[in-house]
């Protein structure tokens, strides 16, 4: 049997690291040990073309998607129009709570 030779790539445009200071930095670390090219933004204003808004005061964050909305307006909006307009079409009581984490990031 022959020798075969074979290669492996591995493209991200976005990736996230969620967690504790120390450990994300080890992550970090090691991915770069292992000859990673990484490109650290710090921020989580812009992931997955979602814009993140926080407030850091009440612990919450929304994700927005305005060219997503942009673009199904622009396609669909002529069959809608006869529907009411709302800001969240989501349950009006749904609210998503996180207990707070020391040295968090966002």
């Amino acid at each position: 049997m022959g020798f075969v030779l074979w290669r492996f790539g591995w493209m991200t445009d976005d990736s996230l690291l969620v967690g504790h200071e120390k450990a994300i930095q080890q992550t970090i670390d090691d991915l770069k040990k292992e000859g990673f090219d990484l490109t650290l933004d710090g921020s989580l204003d812009d992931y997955l073309s979602c814009e993140i808004t926080f407030d850091k005061k009440k612990g919450v964050a929304w994700i927005h998607q305005p060219h997503s909305i942009t673009k199904l307006s622009e396609k669909f909006g002529k069959y809608t129009k006869k529907f009411a307009s709302v800001q969240d079409p989501g349950d009006p009581w749904f609210r998503n709570f996180k207990k707070p984490v020391d040295n968090c990031l966002c």
